[in-house]
């Protein structure tokens, strides 16, 4: 198997898979993750991902994608769900730093150990990952209306606490204590991570304004008190930096959990199926239940796209039928015959009702599903994840029901 990406020289990594899939006689997959960056790539960088992905095809390779932030994570589920033994890497830029991060090889290695990697030098990516940098660095400097009313009522509580405190003769040390904890529970509560690293200076401010002599003046006379404010910020800094990767474990872990959850029910349930309409309606069954969205799906029978299957127990909407309009077809239809996503959060054909992608392996295709986008027109990364690793094990059920 060999990851797709941005990068120019990626395509000397994916003849190179190539060549090692004719040798060990084995099966040629192209996997690209999908994750928050895709949607900031330039159009130099979207058709040089377009090319790769355009050799990848004329060198037979089964095209597979899927979306999640966890790059690492992505590629071993995959590896473990399909039997991947053996991998193809470009060594992406990385400038060398006590402060690097686990690369993705290394992510790999832990996740999947079993797996055999092979790394192609790529020594062009270096603009790729500056322009990571700098969308991450953007996306650092977030504010939300949510976080900052939790963040002025914390403080705003706290500051209350800290004024009766004094007036019952405490020291400045349990004043400075109180906004310390202040720093915590935003931490705690924030999602965006510019409150925790704005918030320790914010309250060295109002403890200095409000308790410190002379009062209402950022002006400090005692060298006592600069320590034990750059004290205060240091120690709430490395509390809510342990923290927030805290929080992002977490999440991460529930994930993946749910994830496995997923994945683990949809091949159990497709295994017991026994013709193509059990898959066809099993597939339904599995994506309507965790997205909690009416299904579409457009069975192929003699290489052609028969009449839709629709999906909507719960009743969602009350006229399902707007789902079955020519417009609709022609959208599915146009899926079909190019192989590629459309709809709503596509670049084609966005005015459709739903979202339709193609049920395929390789390049055949089995099917098309559309998925409902007229309640909610947002899909969350994790959404589109999960939808492309359900498809992905539906392609495979189909695919072994032939053989």
């Amino acid at each position: 198997m060999v990851c797709l990406g941005t990068s120019p020289t990626n395509q000397k990594v994916i003849r190179t898979a190539s060549k090692m899939a004719q040798a060990f006689h084995g099966e040629f997959t192209a996997l690209y993750v999908e994750n928050s960056d895709s949607q900031e790539l330039d159009l130099k960088a979207f058709q040089q991902l377009k090319k790769n992905i355009s050799l990848a095809k004329e060198l037979q390779a089964n095209i597979v994608s899927t979306s999640g932030d966890d790059i690492a994570y992505q590629i071993s589920q995959y590896a473990k769900t399909a039997g991947v033994s053996k991998l193809v890497l470009g060594r992406s830029y990385q400038k060398k730093s006590i402060f690097n991060k686990p690369t993705i090889v290394d992510k790999l290695t832990k996740l999947s150990p079993n797996l055999d990697i092979y790394i192609i030098p790529d020594n062009n990516s270096s603009k790729q990952n500056l322009n990571s940098v700098k969308y991450q660095y953007q996306n650092f400097f977030r504010f939300s209306t949510r976080d900052s009313s939790i963040s002025i009522s914390t403080l705003l509580i706290i500051t209350i606490l800290a004024y009766f405190a004094q007036i019952a003769g405490f020291d400045i040390t349990t004043i400075i204590l109180l906004y310390v904890l202040s720093s915590c529970i935003i931490g705690s509560l924030t999602l965006l991570p510019i409150y925790s690293f704005i918030i320790p200076f914010i309250n060295v401010c109002l403890i200095n304004y409000l308790f410190i002599n002379p009062k209402y003046s950022l002006e400090i006379i005692s060298s006592e008190y600069v320590m034990v404010l750059i004290v205060m910020i240091v120690v709430s800094f490395i509390i809510n930096v342990l923290n927030f990767k805290l929080k992002k474990e977490k999440n991460s872990a529930s994930l993946r959990a749910y994830s496995m959850e997923v994945l683990l029910e949809t091949s159990q349930k497709l295994q017991q199926a026994k013709t193509y309409n059990d898959v066809m309606k099993e597939t339904c069954v599995q994506l309507n239940k965790w997205l909690k969205r009416i299904i579409i799906f457009y069975p192929v029978n003699r290489k052609m796209l028969d009449k839709p299957y629709i999906y909507n127990p719960n009743k969602l909407l009350d006229d399902s039928n707007i789902f079955l309009t020519e417009k609709e077809r022609t959208v599915a239809k146009w899926v079909y015959i190019n192989n590629k996503n459309a709809g709503p959060t596509t670049s084609t054909l966005q005015e459709a009702k739903a979202l339709y992608l193609s049920i395929r392996r390789n390049d055949k295709i089995y099917g098309v599903i559309g998925i409902d986008m007229i309640s909610n027109k947002a899909l969350s990364q994790y959404e589109k994840s999960l939808i492309k690793t359900i498809l992905n094990e539906v392609s495979l059920a189909m695919d072994s029901l032939e053989r």
